[in-house]
């Protein structure tokens, strides 16, 4: 190989080595960069990137670049388990140079159904892995006469196929947590509108950790509550801080479920109800570790509850002035007859 070609592959390699390549967010562009980068150096006429589909029963391609036409294509998919040797050897060896892939033992398989409709004859692929093992696959396919891969070609295939495992990882932890940010925006959103607060309490540091609109439910401003467990007894109602101490209590030594409702005391000294409910996850030797659950405002419930008592109060009241005059008025009639009678007898007497 010339010096020429030795230096394009460096600065090919340079190139894609660059942090904001491996960090881009467009994974669809950083593939599209990549296929255009080998085709043009190697040079070869088809060059595409591969991956697995979750249950790794089908190989998708993502991105097909052909150096003649200028190109780009993806979509094709080729079913793992019709090509049990081609794969075996992806997953054993660091690459799979088939000078000759129509007659190699490895890739004899894919003859028909894909070399040649494609006009393929030699083959040079370069395992992508991640963490998790083989991930998919770097292609480096040739349309002519049969071509001998080189040393050099298979070294430059290798470690492009590496820095793909890099944008393909980098990728998948970008995504990861834009899909952990969202859901846990969607979560605070359905917290505020349900004015409900979660809470995790470490038992053996006594630190707590509050989120949602756990101050607000105790007329506090957010950030209010610092992590110490005191700083929400302290809000508690007076009368209800031992009742809530106890529950707690029962739930971490004894087991018993924690689920109760008590009284809190506001800044402006107006009293709210909430409702708690919590588990509390212990280790294997049941040693209790953690308690979380979820504080809630129930002041409108509370209240609600009053207001009928008080109605039912006044309903049984009235109920009783009802039965007590239908009583006297009953009482009043029988004497009225008693007292004409005795008036009619006293008149015949006179």
């Amino acid at each position: 190989m010339s010096q020429k070609h030795l230096d394009r592959r460096i600065a090919a390699l340079h190139a894609l080595a660059q942090r904001e390549f491996l960090q881009t967010d467009d994974l669809a562009a950083a593939l599209r960069h990549v296929a255009e980068t080998v085709a043009q150096t190697l040079p070869v006429e088809r060059v595409s990137i591969w991956r697995f589909d979750r249950e790794r029963s089908v190989l998708r391609c993502l991105e097909l670049y052909e150096l003649s036409q200028q190109r780009h294509s993806s979509g094709l998919e080729l079913e793992v388990g019709n090509y049990p040797r081609y794969f075996d050897a992806l997953a054993a060896a660091e690459i799979v140079a088939a000078d000759d892939a129509r007659l190699d033992h490895r890739t004899r398989e894919l003859v028909e159904p894909y070399l040649k409709p494609f006009g393929i004859t030699s083959m040079m692929d370069a395992p992508i892995h991640s963490t998790g093992g083989l991930d998919g696959v770097l292609c480096h396919e040739h349309v002519g006469p049969v071509r001998q891969w080189t040393a050099d070609e298979k070294i430059f295939a290798v470690a492009v196929a590496n820095l793909v495992s890099l944008v393909l990882g980098s990728w998948e932890h970008k995504r990861t947590e834009a899909v952990l940010r969202e859901s846990e925006e969607r979560f605070r959103l359905a917290l505020e509108a349900s004015r409900v607060g979660v809470w995790d309490r470490n038992i053996l540091t006594g630190q707590v950790r509050w989120a949602g609109n756990v101050e607000s439910l105790f007329g506090l401003a957010p950030g209010s509550f610092t992590n110490a467990y005191t700083d929400y007894l302290d809000r508690i109602h007076p009368e209800d801080r031992d009742m809530v101490a106890r529950a707690i209590r029962d739930a971490v030594e004894e087991g018993k479920v924690y689920d109760i409702e008590h009284r809190v005391l506001w800044p402006d000294h107006t009293v709210h109800w909430v409702a708690c409910k919590g588990d509390v996850f212990r280790d294997q030797a049941g040693q209790a570790l953690r308690m979380s659950g979820t504080v809630m405002c129930i002041t409108a419930r509370k209240r609600a509850e009053e207001a009928l008592g008080q109605s039912e109060e006044q309903l049984r009241q009235a109920q009783k002035m009802d039965a007590v005059g239908k009583l006297a008025g009953g009482i009043a009639h029988d004497f009225n007859n008693l007292l004409t009678v005795i008036m009619g007898c006293s008149e015949l007497l006179l």
